[in-house]
């Protein structure tokens, strides 16, 4: 999960930078870009939590069924909370700068576009260092929840492999419906808005790798079990 995260979080910092240079630069592409780097956050933050909600699910079962000590269940929340802060601030940050990016008004547009995508990108690379530890202590808690189990029981690994299954189903749930929707970004814009000079950059290659990627964990998945 580790690799995951930080390769996703670094490839969003890149899309936050490729759009601040095409601002400078001037043209149409800073639009694209910064709507592709709101989407692709927004997305990262929103399986950080997937993977918090699924793990922190699986040691509650835990607790209640098979014995485990109930003090695991604080520390994840305390986790979880580490985790919200700067995910929840920057998917509030990068969403409100791309919805202020169609306004005309100069001081949306020049004052509060601006400060807000700064600040989309400096919760992004908080997020980057926090979300990451977050990641490794709370796989550190579900490796001693599977050694509290195989004390006391012969299936000792079931809830660290539980929550690897369910981190991995919310992962290919969400690379796939990130997907989709960018996929429909080209298609709204061509046949509905009616915009005849719509690109296909980056939302269809963009949505043609995150659908693969679900694709090719859940496989991976399938044949681990």
């Amino acid at each position: 999960m580790t690799r995951i995260f930080s390769s996703l979080l670094l490839a969003c910092l890149g899309l936050f930078l490729c759009a601040a240079l095409a601002a400078v630069r001037g043209g149409e592409a800073h639009a694209l870009l910064g709507l592709a780097a709101a989407i692709f956050a927004v997305l990262c933050h929103a399986l950080m939590f997937i993977y918090m909600i699924g793990t922190g699910k699986t040691l509650k079962e835990g607790v209640e069924t098979r014995g485990l000590d109930p003090a695991l269940l604080p520390e994840w929340r305390r986790d979880l909370g580490r985790a919200i802060a700067p995910g929840g601030l920057g998917t509030l940050a990068v969403t409100a700068a791309a919805v202020l990016a169609g306004f005309e008004t100069p001081w949306i547009r020049r004052g509060v576009h601006p400060f807000l995508a700064i600040l989309a990108f400096g919760a992004t690379a908080w997020a980057l260092a926090r979300e990451l530890s977050v990641i490794a202590s709370n796989r550190e808690r579900m490796r001693r929840a599977a050694d509290l189990l195989s004390q006391g029981a012969p299936r000792g690994e079931a809830v660290e492999e539980a929550a690897g299954g369910r981190g991995s189903r919310g992962l290919y749930h969400a690379l796939v419906l990130g997907g989709l929707t960018a996929l429909g970004v080209y298609p709204y814009a061509r046949f509905v808005a009616r915009e005849a000079d719509a690109p296909a950059f980056p939302f269809v290659p963009l949505g043609v790798a995150l659908l693969l990627g679900g694709l090719a964990l859940r496989f991976r998945g399938k044949a681990a079990r």
